[in-house]
């Protein structure tokens, strides 16, 4: 995605630096359209910024005396939290800039709701701060090279350096080539990570040494409210929800991504009156997350756009574009095709997105035996379906009590937000779920409340009956109901539903359902042409560069035993991805072979 971009003036010793920012400004740009910043620079620190330009068009730095402040993203709640530290301002980074003045320890950081990543250049003191919002989600990378301090919003700003050598993360690797996504702060490459969420990292420009700073974690979430009754708790949540949406969609035009699932489709409920509503829904024709998202969609009268996908185009220059563009660290079984393109990018680019709502208010990484409970190893490598090897630094989720707290960290931050940064890359987005109040309510509930979205389905038929009783849920092809999991012989009773459906069906006194159907089907387009092609030269390749870090005999067996009927997809995809990004990485290219035989 594009976003921050800059090194301290060490990092390049005797090149030009303005010509290494403006390459650092190049990688960045995915699109003509993006506002691209001048390249600016002094005698210590140069610093840029290529945006979409659907929020902040004016140019950066901020300077505001001795302070020079870039900003990428959003904060929700800086006009409260300034006029708290006794000043008026409405304007994001004169509030960064007002923060910072009165409180360069920066503790005013936790009391920040948004999503952003931050450089606030201190020129006075000689410091820079690296910074990122509470949950990292907006991508900040950074280096040492050289004696210096390298940053960017993809990890990939590093190949601008002209002396820069890449080497490839194999522990990286092994987590993408498992799972399709990597853990914690890592990257692809080597000695180039993420800045931790809640994070400020601190360079200091005289002694030329870096120093880490939490400024928040999992651990300030308030204590359990056990008396809590599940109604109330609804009634909670949903006031909160409601006030998380309303404040995202302040625009006259609300644009959502809307699937069959629940949590697009409460954020679209949640939308106050009198917006242009547009949703948005991507699969292959005739699937239940386009029946089922125009069903909803007629609910409020808004216009409902669907991008199409079909087996015959599915990887595309476009897809293999996206894979550099996301630091090759997306699978393309998460690519499914490219986002849809608006005939005006700044005019329909700011997006709503049910993101991570499944998990954090739905509790759907939950595990009967183990709520209430710190995360375990074998707990993660049960939702994650990974060797227990991959699972690592868990001294950091120690007596914290939730195992949610790991997933979001590592299933959520890395994983789930591979969707959004592609989507940022094209525009803007905003994720109510992820409000800090909403979220800091969610978590104060038990875990039981949370377990098979018993709040959750309680607080959506309650407030918002007209989108649930009659509309079924994409994943169980059934509308939900407010049964409570723990029950007394509520096991007993599910049995007994499940033979009696069974028998009625076989009597004909149940009409058999159409059959469902997935958003992609990534199993039976490789199976066919021209998919098949495709995967089968890049992955035979006697050049192919993946065998250098992931065992070529094991590819070459998922590959054979996919065509016997065994779902290798997603196994298959991530070395795929992995190829395209070590070719484009060492020879500079990433087209797609030849289709002719």
């Amino acid at each position: 995605m594009p976003g921050l971009a800059g090194f301290t003036r060490d990092a390049v010793r005797d090149q030009e630096p303005l010509g290494v920012l403006g390459a650092m400004r190049a990688l960045l740009t995915h699109a003509d359209y993006y506002v691209q910043d001048t390249l600016w620079c002094d005698e210590s620190v140069c610093g840029t910024r290529p945006v979409t330009g659907v929020i902040h068009r004016e140019p950066q730095p901020h300077r505001q005396d001795d302070v020079a402040i870039w900003l990428d993203g959003s904060i929700y709640n800086g006009a409260e939290v300034a006029a708290a530290h006794g000043f008026q301002a409405d304007d994001e980074l004169t509030v960064l800039a007002g923060l910072y003045q009165r409180n360069p320890t920066l503790d005013f950081l936790k009391k920040l709701d948004g999503f952003f990543s931050a450089v606030i250049y201190d020129i006075r003191r000689k410091l820079l701060h690296l910074v990122t919002d509470r949950y990292g989600l907006r991508y900040l990378y950074w280096s040492q090279h050289n004696g210096g301090l390298v940053w960017g919003g993809e990890a990939k700003v590093v190949f601008a350096l002209p002396d820069f050598q890449p080497v490839v993360n194999q522990q990286a690797v092994n987590q993408f080539v498992q799972l399709g996504y990597l853990l914690e702060d890592s990257s692809l490459l080597d000695g180039v990570q993420l800045v931790p969420s809640g994070s400020v990292m601190t360079w200091n420009l005289v002694e030329r040494s870096l120093r880490q700073t939490r400024y928040w974690w999992w651990d300030a979430m308030p204590p359990l409210d056990l008396a809590v009754k599940a109604q109330n708790a609804a009634e909670l949540l949903y006031d909160h929800f409601r006030q998380a949406v309303a404040r995202a969609s302040t625009q006259s035009i609300v644009n959502l991504e809307l699937s069959g699932g629940l949590d697009s489709r409460a954020v679209f409920a949640a939308i106050p009156e009198g917006r242009d509503l547009h949703t948005f829904t991507i699969g292959q024709v005739g699937c239940d997350d386009i029946r089922i998202a125009a069903q909803v969609s007629q609910l409020r009268d808004a216009r409902h756009h669907v991008l199409e996908l079909h087996g015959e185009t599915w990887i595309n220059e476009r897809a293999l574009a996206e894979i550099w563009e996301q630091d090759g660290q997306v699978s393309l079984a998460q690519i499914i095709g490219s986002s849809p393109n608006f005939p005006n990018p700044l005019d329909d680019a700011l997006r709503l997105n049910g993101f991570a709502g499944d998990l954090v208010i739905g509790g759907s990484y939950l595990q009967r035996h183990a709520l209430d409970t710190d995360i375990t190893v074998e707990i993660a490598v049960a939702k994650m379906k990974c060797a227990s090897d991959l699972i690592a630094n868990l001294e950091h989720y120690r007596g914290l009590g939730k195992t949610d707290y790991y997933f979001m960290q590592n299933r959520v931050r890395r994983f789930t937000m591979g969707g959004i940064r592609r989507q940022l890359t094209r525009g803007e987005v905003q994720m109510p779920f992820m409000d800090n109040t909403l979220l800091e309510t969610i978590y104060r509930l038990p875990d039981w409340m949370r377990y098979e979205s018993y709040v959750y389905r309680l607080m959506l038929l309650t407030y918002y009956p007209n989108y649930y009783r009659h509309i079924p849920w994409q994943k169980s092809g059934a509308t939900i109901n407010t049964g409570n999991p723990f029950a007394p012989g509520i096991n007993y009773r599910r049995k007994v539903e499940r033979l009696s459906k069974k028998y009625r069906r076989k009597l004909g006194l149940i009409q058999p359902t159409a059959a469902t159907k997935g958003h992609a089907d990534r199993a039976k387009w490789i199976r066919a042409e021209p998919s098949r092609l495709i995967f089968e030269r890049v992955l035979t390749d006697p050049d192919a560069l993946y065998p250098d870090y992931v065992s070529r005999d094991q590819v070459i067996q998922d590959w054979e035993h996919h065509f016997t009927g065994v779902d290798r997809s997603n196994a298959l995809c991530h070395v795929f991805t992995l190829e395209i990004w070590l070719q484009k990485v060492f020879t500079g290219r990433h087209r797609l072979p030849s289709r002719t035989s």
